[in-house]
């Protein structure tokens, strides 16, 4: 399931579909045609991650509920995709 391949510094990739961006103060998580921004702030190896930033996908499936099972497989994408990309994650409510 956390198969992440490094694209490059800050970007990774599953075959899947899920993909995850790093980009100064946010982070884009994609799961095949869904995208969303997650609040994150890039401090030197470290990413702090603000975990209730997680609430929905833009559109068109922002109406889609993000459930507690979706949060958490979400949660754990993101710190695999950072483990590969040589980040701690530091989860912040």
């Amino acid at each position: 399931m956390y198969d992440f391949i490094k694209d490059n510094e800050f970007q990774c990739h599953a075959k899947d579909g899920r993909s995850v961006d790093l980009k100064h103060n946010r982070l884009s998580y994609r799961k095949g045609d869904h995208f969303m921004t997650i609040e994150s702030m890039l401090l030197g190896n470290r990413v702090v991650v603000r975990r209730g930033s997680i609430r929905n996908w833009h559109p068109p499936h922002d109406q889609e509920r993000i459930t507690a099972a979706k949060k958490s497989e979400i949660l754990k994408d993101v710190t695999a995709a950072m483990s590969v990309l040589g980040a701690e994650v530091e989860w912040i409510d």
